[in-house]
């Protein structure tokens, strides 16, 4: 895709420039072309021998009893007695035998101005192609394609080819030879060098326009606009099919044949305008273009999926290390408890034995003492006296 810098962008001298070609070739293709023409045809086809001898003064106006071709810019009224026709100013009238008894309107600017419009186009076109850039329109669009070109052939070559290379190769006057890029990138660099190289030997010549304008048309018209193209052509069928119908219905009089005449010039012109557009398509290098778009792409998405499978491996053994250390807390946590435990216990021993060491003292050890002997007395004499009385018995 095409893109343009601040360096290539459009100033308002290239488009009044382009807009006064326009204007100008329009009008001359109108006045010096289509008039003439149209006169050459209308005497050709439906002049009568006199109105031929007439016709040979060069008149705008050849009028005989039986053939009428009034050109000028005159407005005509039918007379008192019904003779003559009307003719309002800019109009062209032609009467003749074989077209019928009335006579036929044409207005000259609508039935051939949309046809004059588009060649005025062409050649501004052509003439903006010649001039230098900072005026001329298409001359600054071709020198952006030139380096927009480049910049894609570097890219698309990479580091293999170097930027000063890829200058030198697609040189003017470079002959070198092209099947070792051919073989490594492709029919579509080599002609996008070949294509540059055209376009610089415009450069050097502006009057080669054509080689100029080759590039433009091939790596940015033909591939932004065709679809555009495309559609203005249905959109010019679609209106023609109404207008033949109108036609049809009897709304439009034979005697007003312009707007019919300009439908079928609009369709010819973007029918034209489509020619020249799928003349600068190329096919074979766009599916090849295309074809390395989606290894490209399968490239990227091979890249982006061993990317996920490695981030996913990484995932696993970060998520094996945490559960490890976790395992490793855990135990420590197991031996901490236990040796809290312990710890707890010894301290429990302690602290009973001082307790029990700070209540017995030297009187609770005598109370102590006595009331165990008196126990063990008390125990002897009743295990003495219960041995007597078993003895009695």
């Amino acid at each position: 895709m095409s893109t343009g810098g601040d360096k290539y962008k459009g100033n308002p001298v290239q488009w009044l420039v382009f807009f006064a070609f326009l204007v100008f070739f329009t009008w001359a293709f109108q006045s010096w072309a289509i008039t003439p023409a149209f006169r050459t045809a209308m005497i050709s086809l439906f002049a009568t021998p006199s109105a031929h001898k007439k016709a040979e003064s060069g008149a705008s106006v050849v009028e005989t009893d039986d053939f009428v071709l009034d050109m000028s810019s005159n407005t005509k009224k039918v007379d008192a007695n019904g003779n003559g026709y009307d003719k309002d100013s800019g109009e062209w009238i032609i009467r003749a035998e074989r077209l019928g008894e009335e006579a036929i309107h044409i207005q000259p600017w609508v039935t051939f101005g949309i046809f004059s419009l588009f060649f005025g186009f062409i050649v501004a076109v052509i003439a903006t192609a010649m001039l230098p850039r900072p005026i001329g329109y298409i001359s600054n669009k071709i020198e952006r394609e030139i380096d927009n070109t480049i910049n894609r052939i570097d890219e698309q070559t990479g580091d293999k080819i170097s930027r000063e290379e890829i200058e030198r190769i697609t040189a003017a006057n470079s002959h070198d030879d092209l099947s070792p890029i051919e073989k490594q990138f492709g029919p579509v660099i080599v002609s996008e060098i070949e294509d540059v190289r055209q376009a610089r030997k415009w450069q050097r010549a502006k009057p080669l326009v054509f080689k100029g304008l080759r590039l433009y048309m091939t790596r940015h018209f033909a591939e932004q606009y065709a679809n555009n193209v495309q559609g203005f052509a249905y959109g010019g069928a679609a209106i023609l099919i109404v207008i033949i119908g109108i036609r049809g219905l009897k709304f439009i009089p034979p005697t007003q044949p312009s707007i019919l005449l300009a439908a079928i010039t609009l369709e010819f012109s973007m029918l034209t305008l489509l020619a020249v557009t799928l003349f600068y398509t190329e096919e074979e290098q766009r599916m090849d273009k295309l074809m390395r778009n989606l290894e490209e792409s399968s490239e990227g998405q091979k890249y982006e999926l061993i990317n996920l499978v490695r981030t996913s491996q990484q995932q696993q053994r970060d998520l094996a290390a945490m559960v490890d250390y976790i395992q490793r807390q855990t135990d420590n946590l197991q031996r901490m408890a236990d040796a809290l435990t312990g710890a707890n216990r010894e301290y429990i021993i302690q602290v009973a034995q001082r307790a029990v060491t700070e209540y017995i003292t030297a009187e609770t050890s005598r109370e102590i003492t006595e009331k165990v002997i008196r126990e063990k007395v008390d125990a002897a004499l009743a295990n003495m006296f219960g041995k007597q009385q078993q003895l009695g018995e």
